[in-house]
């Protein structure tokens, strides 16, 4: 009796730890289960953070494509051959004694500060600063950035100052324009591009920046 008591405590154990073993063993599963779905989940969100269609939109527009490979790009630059390369110091001055400059291709400067006359062919970048002063003329045909997107860099026209366009400009700082600026685009609308990343200061009110353009700036502009 004693014998057959024992066994049927012990089948009891046995059947008892069963039992917890296999609710360990599901409970294990469903965690994994629960786990993997989180995975997965932070799998799509960090993909969709890294490649999202917006961003794509950003770094490839239309837009962007027809600034930097226009057809009449490719013609100017063949005209830009005939002019000289700049060759001198990253810091531009020009000042207003000076002859007019005329330089083609590309340009690549540090600062530009223009007080006479400055005619460009091709594509200008300036890592700093731009100011035009009084009597100041800078006139481009192509592409013109002022700054960088990690170091946004200011564009600034005075009394006096002349800004003459053929092509797209970006600013990645603020584009200022003093009481007596003169800022025209003379191409036509294709052709014409205008990039703000700061903000258009305009100090007169009854002064606008004349021509045809895109405004590709997504803020109003400021007086």
């Amino acid at each position: 009796m004693n014998k057959k008591l024992l066994v049927l405590c012990l089948s009891l154990v046995m059947a008892l730890t069963g039992c917890q073993t296999d609710s360990v063993s599901e409970e294990i599963q469903v965690e994994e289960l629960s786990i993997s779905k989180e995975k997965t989940k932070t799998d799509e969100v960090t993909s969709k953070i890294h490649n999202p269609d917006w961003m794509i939109a950003i770094h490839n527009p239309d837009w962007m494509i027809a600034i930097h490979n226009p057809d009449w790009m490719i013609e100017g630059h063949e005209i830009c051959a005939d002019l000289d390369e700049y060759t001198g110091s990253k810091n531009l001055v020009v000042p207003h004694s000076s002859d007019p400059q005329e330089y083609g291709g590309l340009v690549e400067l540090n600062k530009l500060n223009v007080g006479g006359i400055l005619s460009i062919c091709g594509e200008l970048n300036v890592e700093k600063s731009v100011n035009i002063r009084h009597s100041g003329e800078l006139n481009l045909t192509g592409f013109m950035m002022v700054g960088t997107y990690e170091e946004p860099q200011d564009l600034t026209i005075n009394y006096g100052g002349h800004l003459n366009l053929n092509g797209t400009l970006i600013v990645t700082g603020d584009l200022i324009l003093n009481n007596g600026f003169t800022m025209e685009f003379n191409n036509d609308l294709e052709h014409n591009n205008l990039v703000v990343e700061g903000e258009i200061i305009i100090e007169n009110p009854e002064q606008e920046i004349t021509g045809q353009y895109t405004d590709h700036s997504d803020h109003e502009h400021e007086h």
